[in-house]
């Protein structure tokens, strides 16, 4: 129990920022807000919708068992089988980016117009 209960852990820690940054890059400034919003819509929708089937999936395996292990099982392995096709649309989808020189650091390009709303000019 406890193997499984920290690589859940470990993987809700180091996913939702990169997620979040590979959704939210090449985002005008003044769309950051929408963008934003739209991604954590769309995550709780997800996870929702998601729990939704996959407790559905478990509960019809069960029945009226007075073991769920069985409905567990399956509703895991539907998780996995649905991981599987999207980390391969994760990895042929998302840009690739290549290695940066030593000491060097990316800096996003700064537009003309890219300045706080209600500063002045």
């Amino acid at each position: 129990m406890l193997g499984p209960s920290l690589l859940t852990s470990l993987g809700a820690g180091l996913v939702p920022a990169p997620a979040a940054a590979a959704a939210t890059t090449g985002i005008r400034p003044e769309e950051a807000g929408t963008a934003s919003g739209v991604l954590d819509s769309a995550r709780q929708l997800g996870g929702c919708l998601g729990l939704a089937v996959l407790a559905t999936v478990a509960a019809r395996r069960t029945g009226a068992a007075a073991d769920p292990t069985a409905g567990y099982a399956l509703g895991l392995a539907v998780s996995a089988g649905l991981f599987v096709p999207a980390a391969a649309v994760a990895i042929g989808v998302l840009p690739r980016r290549g290695p940066t020189a030593p000491g060097e650091v990316r800096q996003p390009a700064v537009r003309a117009g890219n300045r706080l709303e209600g500063t002045p000019t």
